[in-house]
């Protein structure tokens, strides 16, 4: 069997791929076929959901079918799906609901999160009061809502019965607030509606929009969901579209915008939901989220994004479509992050970020095609695994390395992209980084370093990574290379030239 198997699927899965492509092609010429097939597969992945299919099909099943799945699959039960159930009808506690003013609720996000764009919230309130229906206690329904609403004289009517929102709702600290399998709710620009959730939010099996033309007051306005304070929230098989606005993640269209002060316990639960044409999906200090098996189309912003929270799992999201800039990011000081199994397709900018003292970052088992900018990128963090990814097609750098101390970038296919396929530089003295059993073919140049310190080498595949072997402070070592395109020799390599000695430990030490 060719050993370029191990690259796109690591070692544990080397049957399963051998036997796929075994039935298209003699054994003898897969390894000539391989960028080809994998090409066709993505183009044609690529075209089926360019009409976002229905959102009921979960993110597992269409990277399943599309012949995606022995590249992303994770070990058994890491990728999880939940089916909708019926919410529990019987000892509710009672609601405890009355208006009050909204800019409370804007203020206290602000304190941590800024009070950038809540001028456009404000002014987008048809109310001049600024009136807001806020539950203080209790297990609301969706049905609770509008009644509330009526019985306040905050909104009379559910839109010709299409819970259709008008004024902005609050879940205060003590109340809770559950949507079920087949409730709908839209939200009404015009006058400014959105949902803050300060307390416990439950979707299961729902479906949110918005209605309505620009606001008058604030054209910029677009309703959202925000979960701020010490909320919590699980949100599962639903849609979710056409929310969110600003630069910032708190109104951007669903997000977890928390206060470290006030953070619960609870479990802060994403997963097999559908979300369309969204500023972004986002987490910041929600320690140990889970993001899971989402399908994020069409964002206007970052697709999905975590800051500040520890242990999080972004695992088997599918993202596709036109966004203008990164499809994962793993920010400040988000460390023992997963981010796994996901399939991000086109798109601008490069596909998975992470930065700023996100130590101990696990990429693995992701795909990231045809993107305008770069595939994967992990700078001013260290000790992160890069392993078992497809790069390829992209059309800046396949994974880079920035400022990143004992790295690993193992087994990763990076194929076709319009520069260099693995880069690794403003690497601090002493640094080492390294690179082992990497397939490299056809990128505009296979490794580069520009300040890259101590790169360890060992049985990385250049055999059909043309034009150019190496660029950078290493142009000069091509040769080296050349005179070892398969690896086998295990090299330590600086800008000055090859390193005698013992290959170094890179691995991090508590």
């Amino acid at each position: 069997m060719p050993s370029v198997f191990a690259h796109i699927l690591g070692r544990a899965h080397r049957a399963c791929l051998a036997i796929s492509l075994a039935v298209a092609v003699p054994a003898a010429a897969a390894p000539d076929l391989i960028d080809k097939t994998l090409r066709e597969k993505l183009r044609a992945f690529d075209m089926t959901l360019s009409t976002l299919p229905e959102p009921g099909i979960q993110a597992r099943t269409l990277i399943d079918q599309a012949g995606l799945g022995e590249i992303t699959r994770l070990q058994q039960g890491a990728i999880q799906t939940v089916a909708a159930q019926t919410f529990p009808t019987v000892d509710r506690d009672m609601v405890d609901a009355k208006p009050m003013d909204a800019r409370l609720a804007l203020g206290l996000i602000a304190q941590i999160y800024g009070a950038k764009d809540n001028l456009d919230v404000l002014n987008a309130q048809a109310d001049p009061e600024f009136k807001a229906l806020v539950i203080n206690s209790g297990d609301a329904t969706l049905s609770d809502i509008f009644q509330l609403l009526e019985q306040h004289r905050l909104q009379v009517d559910r839109g010709e019965g299409r819970n259709l929102l008008k004024v902005p709702v609050i879940i205060w600290a003590d109340g809770a607030l559950r949507i079920g399998p087949g409730e709908s709710l839209t939200f009404l620009r015009d006058t400014g509606a959105f949902l803050a959730n300060f307390g416990r939010l439950e979707i299961d099996g729902a479906s949110f929009g918005v209605e309505g033309q620009p606001n008058p007051n604030a054209p910029d306005f677009i309703p959202f969901i925000v979960n701020a304070g010490g909320a919590s929230v699980k949100a599962r098989n639903s849609s979710f579209t056409d929310l969110g606005f600003g630069n910032e993640l708190k109104f951007a269209g669903f997000s977890v915008a928390r206060n470290p002060l006030l953070v619960r316990k609870d479990e802060i639960v994403i997963e097999n939901n559908t979300f369309s044409n969204l500023s972004t999906v986002g987490a910041s200090m929600a320690d140990n989220v889970v993001l899971r098996n989402n399908r994020i189309h069409g964002s206007r912003g970052a697709s999905l994004v975590v800051t500040h929270s520890l242990d999080a799992r972004i695992i088997g999201n599918l993202i596709t479509g036109d966004a203008p800039t990164n499809g994962i990011r793993l920010l400040q000081g988000s460390s023992r992050g997963v981010i796994a199994g996901n399939v991000i397709l086109r798109g601008n900018r490069t596909g998975i970020v992470v930065q700023n003292d996100s130590q101990r970052v696990s990429v693995r088992n992701n795909v990231v095609w045809q993107r305008d900018g770069g595939g994967i990128t992990v700078s001013k963090s260290s000790c992160g695994v890069i392993e078992q990814n497809l790069i390829m097609d992209n059309d800046q750098k396949g994974i880079e390395i920035r400022t990143g101390r004992n790295m690993i970038v193992r087994d990763n296919t990076v194929i076709g992209n319009n520069s260099i396929g693995i880069w690794v530089s403003a690497q601090e003295p002493g640094a080492l980084t390294l690179v082992d059993h990497n397939l490299l073919l056809g990128n505009d140049a296979g490794l580069a370093t520009a300040t890259g310190e101590t790169v360890v080498m060992t049985d990385n595949d250049f055999t059909r990574q043309f034009p150019r072997f190496v660029s950078g402070d290493l142009s000069s070592q091509g040769r080296v290379i050349a005179t070892n395109l398969k690896g086998e020799t295990p090299m330590i390599l600086t800008a000055g030239g090859l390193q005698d000695g013992p290959l170094p430990d890179v691995s991090c030490v508590e």
